[in-house]
């Protein structure tokens, strides 16, 4: 039962993308207002690997921040050279100050979205799930091979299991552990209904009404194959009547790069808002992005990166498959890539792709999501307050 006070913590980490921290703080922000309008005042703190921690601060939360793996490859041939146990060194003492962390916080929930284990294995070593009265698991699907015998060991420790997709969506889960699994749908930032209108988006960036205005995307910005797969797509697609916007990614590092008269740099945070905007789209096909483009109807070239845990092939397989994209196996291709981008030139492909990707993520599933959550702690009078003001967001 919730008093007056809540307090929670999202732990997540990132590597080359934004998924994990995104869904995370989408998650809070929904638990923030369905807890308000129970009378609950909730205190939510972010604890995370990711380099773009920045983006807690824009969402206004606290946020600690412990480093993550990506920077400690850059930085041990460097600094620390011959020490052959410094990889070691680092998972010790970063687990110690995540534990610590948890300890002071003392949350009444838990979000983790990485792995069951902990992102440092910590909870292979510390019973703080235990005494934790909601701990919740976010289980985005992933490559069978990254299901490991520990990833399903520790997953009966979490009273609340997210599944960020449609119901439907095959995810593996141990025996007896079926009724705490909850698919709630794509979980997003913002919902469509806070995205910008078309015109303040085009007034905003300064776009040409006569042109066809693509929206192009390589993740979250921590590849760095990144500018060589985006100057690829605009020497396929970019020509005098199709002006290209660049979402560099809130993890690129580096000079802005210069993409030439066809390729504008843009920068926004959350991008999302300013979908609206955009005739078409060529993105890579992350978690956040395919989630954000479908919810708001833009037709979309998807294709795919490989990545250790992300299937981002079988996403992009499935999706072509229904007409919510037209998928393309790489950028390589120039050929394939203009035909490709002809297709979601054409008015009626445009207007079959937009209305299939709007029914393919119709409704923003953090608001489900924080619901589930909030049931395992919640007294059926503050629920029932959370549904009387958001039952047209939750999709119970």
């Amino acid at each position: 039962m919730v008093e007056k006070k809540l307090r929670v913590l999202a732990y997540s980490c990132n590597g080359t993308g934004m998924g994990h921290i995104t869904r995370t703080m989408a998650i809070s922000r929904r638990i923030k207002s369905l807890a308000k309008a129970a009378n609950i005042d909730p205190e939510i703190f972010l604890l995370t690997s990711s380099e773009a921690v920045s983006v807690a601060h824009r969402e206004k939360f606290i946020s600690f921040k412990i480093p993550s793996y990506h920077l400690i490859k850059r930085l041990l041939p460097e600094f620390m050279g011959e020490f052959r146990n410094a990889q070691n060194n680092f998972e010790g003492v970063a687990q110690r100050v995540s534990l610590s962390i948890m300890e002071e916080i003392n949350p009444d929930i838990l979000i983790l979205d990485n792995n069951t284990t902990g992102y440092l294995k910590e909870f292979m070593v510390s019973d703080i799930l235990d005494r934790v009265h909601t701990p919740v698991f976010i289980y985005r699907e992933r490559r069978s091979e990254r299901v490991t015998s520990d990833f399903l060991d520790y997953m009966p420790k979490y009273n609340v299991i997210i599944a960020p997709h449609p119901e439907g969506t095959q995810l593996i889960v141990p025996t007896g552990l079926e009724d705490r699994l909850h698919h709630v749908g794509n979980i997003m930032i913002r919902d469509k209904s806070e995205a910008l209108d078309r015109e303040r988006v085009q007034s905003t960036f300064q776009m040409d009404p006569d042109c066809s205005n693509i929206y192009v995307t390589a993740g979250g910005g921590g590849d760095k194959k990144h500018n060589g797969t985006i100057a690829k797509i605009i020497d396929s697609i970019g020509t005098d009547d199709v002006m290209i916007y660049v979402g560099l990614g809130t993890l690129h590092q580096g000079q802005r790069p210069a993409f030439g008269e066809r390729g504008r740099v843009i920068v926004h945070y959350p991008i999302v808002e300013m979908f609206n905007g955009f005739d078409g789209a060529v993105s890579a096909a992350g978690y956040n992005s395919v989630s954000e483009l479908l919810h708001l109807g833009v037709p979309t070239i998807l294709y795919p990166q490989k990545r250790n845990v992300d299937d981002q092939e079988s996403r992009v397989e499935r999706l072509n498959e229904i007409g919510a994209v037209i998928g393309i196996d790489n950028v390589n291709n120039p050929d394939s890539l203009k035909e490709a981008f002809e297709k979601i030139r054409d008015p009626i492909v445009a207007a079959e792709l937009r209305k299939t990707a709007m029914a393919t993520v119709p409704h923003n599933g953090a608001w489900k999501a924080a619901y589930r959550i909030l049931e395992d702690i919640a007294t059926d009078s503050q629920l029932k307050q959370m549904r009387d003001q958001y039952s047209h967001k939750l999709n119970l």
